[in-house]
């Protein structure tokens, strides 16, 4: 069973500080929106992510969605995979070949109590992050 009240105090601070630093809302203040993102599927000129295209990007993600059906009562939509897989895609149709998406399945475990949890530091593999920097 979802637990939206517990959710809901993040989801609101993080609305709140957004639309502080951002001067609005993205109906009310788009550009700076635009203006302070590196990657916007809205923004049709793409302006920022062009800044990225000659440097390395790994982004990793887990989009546990039954996690997030049952833990939270959220749908795809609310998990930022979609946003993710776009930047990368539009990142190596710009050229950028060292832009990477890694998505695991069933590493995200908050500490001390391992619980069970997608957005953790525990999906990133140490050994391969540390590898791909190396590499780059």
């Amino acid at each position: 069973m979802s637990n939206p009240d517990k959710v809901n105090q993040e989801v609101f601070y993080m609305i709140d500080r957004i639309e502080k630093e951002m001067k609005g809302t993205p109906k009310t203040a788009l550009e700076n929106f635009y203006a302070n993102s590196p990657y916007s599927f809205s923004d049709t000129t793409q302006k920022a992510i062009k800044y990225l295209v000659e440097k390395p990007i790994m982004l990793i993600s887990e989009p546990d969605i039954q996690w997030a059906l049952k833990e939270r009562g959220y749908d795809i939509s609310y998990n930022n995979i979609t946003d993710h897989s776009a930047m990368i895609n539009e990142l190596q149709r710009l050229g950028n070949n060292n832009a990477v998406l890694v998505t695991t399945m069933d590493k995200g475990y908050r500490k001390p109590n391992n619980v069970r949890h997608p957005i953790s530091w525990s999906i990133a593999d140490p050994e391969q992050v540390i590898k791909w920097l190396q590499s780059k």
